[in-house]
């Protein structure tokens, strides 16, 4: 599989990040005199930008939502970033494409803080050659942090995104991205036209079929 890059986003893709993401926005609300997220919302909350979730589903204006932000992203890497869990089979996944020649890439709409927090916790950095984080101000988005990799590496043929929501599969097609659905992720989308795959393992058979 040389001349391929394959690009993964992190939330429900590579990591378990629920608990502690819905820990740092239930304090985040309570500091704002707001109720704790229901369990059944919980999901909806993984994957989109905070500040877009928070003005999405907790009716918070432009400026709130921006405060409220600034105040999650402090507090998720001081505090909440360390409860997340790598999924199975991760690093082994990892390292068999490594070594096949496949450059492998991050694109999150956690900030850089926030990824390489996480990167470091479960020592996988040296796997990635390129990683993509959303800026502070939110100004980058999935889609063109797909298109700069692209431009990194102009003269690689092929480029596959894995990840969990529809916002993933968008960004990869807006992209010119192969798209490969993690099914096991926080996203509803077993009904997408895409390839899908059950646990990331399943990523060494099914990555062969799309080249």
């Amino acid at each position: 599989m040389k001349n391929c890059c394959i690009v993964f986003d992190v939330d429900g893709t590579l990591f378990d990040t629920k608990n502690g993401i819905i820990k740092t926005l239930n304090y985040v609300l309570k500091e704002f005199g707001k109720d704790a997220i229901d369990p059944q919302d919980e999901d909806k909350y993984i994957g989109p930008p905070i500040k877009k979730s928070l003005m999405k589903y907790q009716c918070m204006e432009d400026m709130e939502a921006d405060e409220a932000t600034i105040l999650y992203r402090r507090n998720y890497v001081e505090c909440f970033v360390h409860e997340s869990v790598m999924y199975d089979g991760v690093i082994e996944t990892l390292e068999a494409l490594k070594n096949q020649n496949v450059i492998l890439g991050i694109a999150t709409m956690k900030t850089m803080p926030q990824l390489e927090a996480l990167l470091i916790d479960y020592k996988c950095s040296e796997f990635f050659s390129v990683l993509k984080a959303a800026k502070e101000d939110g100004s980058l988005s999935k889609t063109q942090m797909l298109k700069d990799i692209k431009e990194i590496y102009p003269m690689v043929k092929y480029f596959l995104m894995i990840g969990d929501t529809r916002g993933d599969y968008q960004a990869a097609k807006e992209a010119g991205y192969c798209f490969v659905a993690a099914d096991y992720g926080y996203g509803e989308i077993k009904d997408l036209n895409a390839v899908h795959i059950s646990k990331i393992t399943d990523l060494l058979d099914k990555v062969c079929l799309l080249y």
